[in-house]
C-alpha cells in the first residue's frame, strides 16, 4: 500500500494543481530510475527530489484512475516540498479534510470520487461540519448545509470510514505500535 492524501488546503490546492498540469504537460512523472526526479516544473526552488518507485509513477500518471492519479503527485509532490527523500508504506491514514471550509473542498473530493479514487488503506475520518445523527440542530445555510453533507458523503464514499472524530483510537482504531500512518 501506499501513502494517499484525500484532502489538502484551499490554497496549497491550487498551487499544487497548477504544478500538476505543468509537470504533467512536461512528462515530470517518472519512476526514479528515469531521472530526473519529481519536481521538474518548480526545480527554482532548490528543494530536494523525492524519489519514487516505478508503481507510485505509473499510479501518478494514471495506472489506477484519475483520481487515484491525482492523490497520488499530491502526495508526492507534497512529500518533495516537504524535502522527503521517498515515500513510505503506510497501514492506515486518518482525513482531516472532511470538515467543511467551503465549497472547493467539497469539489475536491467529489472529483476524486468521480476519478474513481479509493482509499488503498484504512482511513478514519475527523470531524465533520455537519452532525448526520440528527440529535443536534445543523444551523448552516442552505448552500453550506448541502456542501457539508456533499463533502461528508465523498469521503465515505472514497472508502473511508465515518468515524467522525480527531480521536479515532478512542473510536476502534488502534494502529498497532511501530506502524506507519
Amino acid at each position: 500500500t501506499h501513502a494517499a492524501i484525500v484532502g489538502a488546503m484551499g490554497p496549497a490546492r491550487r498551487l499544487i494543481g497548477a504544478f500538476f498540469s505543468e509537470a504533467k504537460a512536461k512528462g515530470g512523472w517518472r519512476a526514479a530510475a528515469d531521472a530526473p526526479l519529481l519536481g521538474d516544473a518548480l526545480s527554482k526552488a532548490q528543494l530536494t527530489p523525492t524519489q519514487i518507485q516505478a508503481v507510485e509513477a505509473a499510479i501518478a500518471a494514471g495506472a489506477k484512475g484519475d483520481g487515484a492519479a491525482m492523490a497520488m503527485r499530491i502526495v508526492a509532490e507534497t512529500a518533495r516540498l516537504m524535502g522527503a527523500e521517498r515515500l513510505i508504506p503506510i497501514e492506515s491514514a486518518h482525513i482531516d479534510g472532511a470538515l467543511y471550509h467551503g465549497d472547493s473542498g467539497t469539489l475536491f473530493a467529489e472529483k476524486l470520487v468521480a476519478g474513481g479514487a479509493r482509499t488503498a488503506v484504512r482511513a478514519t475520518l475527523n470531524v465533520g461540519a455537519i452532525d448526520l445523527t440528527g440529535c443536534s440542530r445543523n444551523r448552516l445555510p442552505a448552500h453550506e448545509l448541502s456542501m457539508a453533507r456533499r463533502m461528508m458523503e465523498a469521503y465515505r464514499t472514497l472508502g473511508c470510514e465515518p468515524t467522525w472524530t480527531c480521536a479515532p483510537y478512542q473510536a476502534g482504531h488502534r494502529p498497532r505500535k511501530g506502524a506507519q500512518v
